[in-house]
């Protein structure tokens, strides 16, 4: 994200199976945000139900990581003037996806694990890392991973933007 933040690339090819977080929450991250760069996805193999969630945030092309480099070059070039680019098998697949009125991928609140909401809680009521530390029983820096993966998830970067979305999405009026 930061990359795409300095670069503001045209296009990004991104790997399904990124480390250190997943294609979704980028993809989160670009649709929540005001973002010009059209995403192709790089998959091993095309699942339906992913590639539905992909398009739905705004992903404008699966291509296989087998795919002829020619194939790869048609698919840059379409997304990258404003098309869609999905193999003829996939088709129908994301478009009976696309039907289905109530399917739609995770919001970020909605990946948050039941600690990171406890963290959350914490942190809009004021609480230091060492204070969430000793109420949660870890260490501070389990802490400090569990803030990095929050910020993460849900694109903030700092504890007064975490508060305010945790206010603004009523994750701190959760039952403690």
């Amino acid at each position: 994200m930061e990359l795409v933040t300095r670069v503001t690339p045209t296009v990004l090819l991104l790997d399904v199976a990124i480390r250190n977080g997943s294609a979704v929450e980028v993809l989160q991250k670009l649709a929540f945000g005001e973002f010009t760069t059209r995403t192709i996805l790089l998959a091993d193999v095309a699942q339906s139900d992913a590639t539905v969630d992909a398009v739905r945030l705004g992903a404008r092309g699966l291509v296989l990581k087998d795919a002829q480099p020619s194939h790869l070059y048609k698919c840059i070039r379409c997304v990258a003037a404003g098309q869609y680019w999905f193999s003829r098998d996939q088709i129908p697949a994301v478009i009976e996806g696309l039907r289905r009125p109530n399917a739609r991928p995770p919001l970020p609140a909605e990946t948050l694990t039941p600690r990171e909401l406890e963290v959350i809680i914490a942190v809009a009521d004021g609480a230091t890392n060492r204070a969430i530390a000793e109420q949660l029983g870890l260490s501070d820096q389990t802490v400090k991973n569990h803030l990095s993966h929050i910020y993460d998830k849900v694109g903030v970067s700092s504890r007064l933007e975490l508060a305010i979305y945790a206010i603004h999405h009523k994750l701190a009026d959760r039952p403690r």
